[in-house]
């Protein structure tokens, strides 16, 4: 998947195709592609010093609110991580920069290191993914919920 994500000469459009077929799954490759930038950007941003790194991220539910989750409700997330961590420490070096370097993350610290700001000690907010639905984590309600309950 990584090499996929990495590939410097193909586009967006391309990637997501590449990866939706790899998965056979629409709503998993958008998983894929919002997740695995992102955890390898974390990978090299916790390695720039000392930046306080999100727990949390955010989706948007159909009826368009922005839900919060613990980046451990997102199995992708998690092993990308090991795989970026994997990549930062033994290589290649050249495929964990092309994917760390589409990620929000990376863009963030890079704006604030180009306008001449110190990063150390700054710490990150929730990740919004804007490709997944918060519906995906969290659980079926019952009909008196539904009916009764708060909605998301």
């Amino acid at each position: 998947m990584a090499e996929i994500l990495g590939k410097g000469d193909l586009d967006a459009v391309a990637k997501a195709v590449a990866v939706e077929q790899l998965l056979q799954s629409k709503e998993l490759a958008t998983r894929a592609i919002d997740c695995i930038p992102e955890a390898f950007g974390a990978v090299l941003v916790g390695h720039m010093g000392n930046i306080g790194l999100p727990a949390r991220f955010k989706a948007k539910s159909h009826r368009g609110a922005w839900c919060e989750f613990s980046l451990n409700d997102e199995p992708i997330f998690g092993e990308a991580l090991a795989v970026a961590t994997s990549l930062y420490h033994n290589g290649p070096k050249e495929l964990f920069a092309s994917v760390a370097l589409q990620s929000a993350m990376v863009n963030t610290v890079n704006r604030a290191l180009q306008a001449g700001q110190s990063i150390e000690g700054a710490s990150f907010s929730s990740i919004c993914f804007l490709g997944v639905s918060a519906e995906m984590y969290t659980p079926p309600r019952g009909l008196l919920h539904r009916l009764f309950g708060a909605s998301t």
